[in-house]
């Protein structure tokens, strides 16, 4: 790194003494392998992108957990409190009867709700949600800073380490700047960026296309697909949970109906005289008790029914696993589409001949592998290898140049979709109900 002083705060560079987690999905730390395999991309500046998004990102993913876990817990004790409320209603008279237990049950009601409640409040004073999608949103502008970049080789191309380091640095500086509230609604309405994008018009050496191409698609593409993929299947199985919403309706419904024939059976046998035996008697009055307790029991029921509901929702609510899993299969699909252009009508383009033919003068050909995902809705997953040409290894490509503006739009256009994909992302969440 260069001794030169950065322009963006420290907060956002500190180095870290700890290895960064594992991650199948991640595209923004680069091993020694990397830097080997690509000499020629300007991958050491990117080291300053890499290490303000690990801070920007660990603190993102403790507030995610401190929101999704007041979410929850909310929910949780509020449905449970409005619960034992309903219930202590129905058996009033039985209680009555029961103080040490009216008690208990009293002290119950207070203890959950005072504690969703306090956690209600508490998320709202402290801006749980708020303080996740800031964070969230500027890692998420860190990882397009690094590959925004990497697909403009006029800001890199026969420029220093130290000039290249600067123009990274202004931007993180900017990034760092997104800390109140106000920042955070400014960027929750900023509209999507202009498109289709066009990449930088220009020149480079075959190697450096080659290494940007097998760079992006082994980095980027992939892993980003595999998450979106992975986010889509996810929330899938989490929004099955919708369907409670349904039953639970319909079971209230349900216990309205039962509870009618129950109560009939109590006023018929309460209003009825039997002259006969005991043993009858007794069975009548049986009779009419096990109607009642039925007929209170369906009550009950109807009553707690939409209050389990009302929880789910506020979960379900909370975090709009719907919506998110319909937006991840539809960048999935976008993704799939500008991949295909990349690796078929791209590469030809600038190899002046059918890829398929092995004749790029880049040294390139990429092979698509094909596997369909194992989901409900069908995500097709689309695995690429790049391979070297035969006799176009990295010691025998010349220097010469080839237009990689074909190659750049397209890569450009990728990030295009990430980067309106997040935003998308970002303002669903800002709006998403939140109760505690």
């Amino acid at each position: 790194m260069s001794q030169y002083a950065h322009p963006h705060p420290p907060e956002l560079v500190a180095t870290s003494a700890k290895a960064p987690p594992t991650n199948a999905f991640d595209d923004m730390h680069d091993s020694p392998d990397d830097f080997r395999r690509y000499p020629s991309l300007p991958l050491r500046p990117c080291e300053d992108v890499t290490k303000a998004f690990d801070d920007v990102d660990t603190n993102a993913l403790t507030s995610q957990k401190t929101h999704a876990r007041a979410a929850r817990r909310t929910a949780q004790t509020g449905t449970v409190a409005v619960m034992l409320a309903i219930l202590a209603l129905s058996i009033h008279g039985w209680l009555q009867s029961h103080v040490w237990l009216q008690w208990v049950m009293i002290a119950l009601e207070v203890a959950l709700g005072g504690y969703a409640f306090g956690t209600a409040m508490r998320g709202q004073k402290k801006g749980y949600k708020e303080d996740w999608l800031r964070l969230r949103h500027q890692a998420e502008l860190c990882r397009l800073l690094k590959y925004r970049f990497l697909l403009r080789p006029d800001v890199w191309q026969d420029t220093t380490e130290e000039s290249q380091r600067k123009w990274i640095g202004e931007r993180l500086h900017e990034i760092h700047a997104l800390q109140a509230e106000k920042e955070l609604e400014e960027a929750v309405r900023q509209p999507s960026p202009h498109g289709p994008f066009q990449g930088t018009q220009c020149r480079l050496p075959r190697k450096t296309v080659r290494d940007l191409m097998q760079y992006y698609l082994a980095k980027r593409l992939s892993p980003q697909k595999e998450y979106l993929a992975n986010r889509a299947l996810r929330n899938e199985f989490k929004d099955k949970a919708r369907i409670w919403l349904y039953w639970l309706f319909l079971g209230s419904i349900v216990a309205i109906f039962l509870k009618l024939p129950f109560e009939s059976v109590v006023t018929i046998l309460e209003k009825g005289h039997f002259e006969s035996s005991d043993s009858l008697k007794e069975m009548v009055t049986r009779s009419t008790l096990i109607a009642g307790w039925l007929a209170a029991f369906a009550a009950l029921l109807a009553a707690w029914l939409p209050a389990m509901a009302a929880g789910l929702r506020v979960w379900l609510g909370a975090f709009e696993f719907s919506r998110n899993r319909s937006r991840f299969y539809a960048a999935h699909r976008a993704l799939s589409q500008v991949e295909q252009s990349l690796v078929g009508d791209t590469l030809e383009a600038v190899a002046g001949a059918p890829a398929a033919q092995g004749s790029s003068p880049i040294g390139l050909r990429i092979v698509r592998e094909e596997e369909d995902l194992l989901t409900a809705s069908g995500i097709a997953e689309v695995r690429i290898r790049t391979e070297e040409t035969v006799g176009a290894g990295p010691g025998n490509l010349d220097d010469g140049r080839v237009d990689a503006s074909a190659v750049l739009s397209d890569l450009s256009w990728c990030e295009h979709i990430l980067d309106a994909e997040h935003r998308e992302w970002l303002r669903l969440m800002y709006d998403a109900e939140w109760f505690g």
